[in-house]
């Protein structure tokens, strides 16, 4: 699934926010375009964060980047 990053106004959300944290905003929209393979959408007011923002916990961040394997020999292997 393709990941968007962009940016709100501090004063928009009127919160104090960590980098890292997660949690869930509102973002009114209209339908702006429709093709074959996606929706585009223009926003339509005011963003507004849907309950606290916290720290990802470790269960999240699994979730988040799958499974690791580790493909290199620790450093200090005896």
């Amino acid at each position: 699934m393709p990941q968007d990053t962009f940016i709100v106004a501090k004063n928009e959300l009127d919160m104090d926010l960590e980098v890292g944290e997660t949690g869930m905003i509102m973002i009114p929209v209209e339908v702006t375009m429709i093709d074959k393979e996606s929706y585009t959408f223009r926003k339509n007011g005011r963003i507004v964060a849907e309950g606290d923002f916290k720290p990802e916990t470790v269960k999240d961040m699994r979730k988040r980047i799958g499974e690791v394997e580790e493909l290199e020999e620790p450093l200090n292997r005896e």
